[in-house]
Formats: C-alpha cells, structure tokens, sequence
C-alpha cells in the first residue's frame, strides 16, 4: 500500500512518529492513526458527536 493510497483509507500503516491512535467504537472499535493532534481531536469529536446521535435515535 503506497503511502497515497493509506491516506486515502484513513488507516495509516502503523503508530509511528508522529501519529496519534483513534479508537472508533460506531466503526466496531476499529484503530485509525491521525498525523497531527488536531486531526486526533477532530476524529474523537465526530466520535462523540456520532454517538449522542445514535443514542437520540434509539431513544
């Protein structure tokens, strides 16, 4: 996998320098790296905001 392709998919190959891991829970837990701290606080937040949502929906 090309490093073009792995951004493209949002996985990144592994946690390494420079990268911060985001466990996604609405995805079955699934582990994606983030390049920068903010992109890691952009992610948690969609997560965040994705699983009030979820809740209002079953509620």
């Amino acid at each position: 996998m090309t490093d073009q392709q792995s951004r493209a998919t949002g996985t990144g190959q592994r946690a390494g320098a420079g990268r911060y891991e985001v466990r996604l829970p609405s995805h079955g837990g699934k582990i994606v790296y983030a390049r920068t701290l903010n992109e890691k606080r952009v992610l948690e937040t969609a997560e965040r905001i994705m699983a009030k949502a979820e809740q209002k929906l079953r509620s």
